[in-house]
């Protein structure tokens, strides 16, 4: 009887003592950086041979080389397709930034002015993966993933996949293509 007290005992003050414990801090521990912030794309290089047209076949040129190889920046030609698409908001491509509100609402905003438009939203699957659903004109919400996805203070980075773009910004006829491309970027 002595022991069945002693045992009863123990596993009553060990299940308070996991009470107790249990019971302490529950704040969150801070994650790191937010994604949430308006960025510019400041680096975009091309992650393999590229562009695909909508077959998904490399588009090249007439020696049978693709147009744009691996290590291409391609940075000018994808600020100047969120030009497009923020016409009306910005005059330069240098001024169009991508904001990722605290709602998961994606918009394009100009930089020198208080101009933005909802384009679409975000989502943060993992620490490492972030999709946008981003909204083209004609075509509907696209989602473009970007993996390997790192976040600090100062940028974001990672690889996108299949980031469609209109062709007119290679100088292809082709009304959209997509490219696989290792982005950086920088956080106003």
């Amino acid at each position: 009887m002595k022991k069945f007290v002693r045992l009863t005992a123990f596993m009553l003050s060990a299940l308070s003592l996991a009470f107790i414990v249990s019971c302490g801090d529950d704040d969150e521990e801070d994650d790191g950086p937010s994604v949430v912030g308006s960025y510019q794309f400041t680096s975009a290089v091309t992650a393999a041979d590229g562009p695909l047209d909508a077959t998904g076949q490399v588009v090249t040129d007439q020696e049978g080389n693709p147009l744009l190889p691996t290590g291409v920046d391609v940075v000018e030609q994808v600020n100047a397709a969120l030009l497009g698409g923020a016409a009306d908001l910005c005059d330069d491509a240098a001024n169009v930034r991508v904001t990722l509100d605290d709602s998961g609402s994606l918009l394009y905003t100009c930089s020198n002015s208080d101009a933005s438009a909802d384009n679409g939203e975000w989502q943060q699957l993992s620490d490492t993966d972030l999709r946008l659903t981003i909204n083209f004109d004609g075509i509907g919400p696209i989602p473009v993933d970007i993996n390997s996805l790192v976040i600090s203070e100062t940028q974001l980075s990672g690889n996108i996949a299949n980031l469609p773009l209109p062709g007119d910004v290679i100088g292809l006829p082709d009304p959209l293509i997509t490219l696989n491309l290792d982005v950086v970027l920088a956080r106003d």
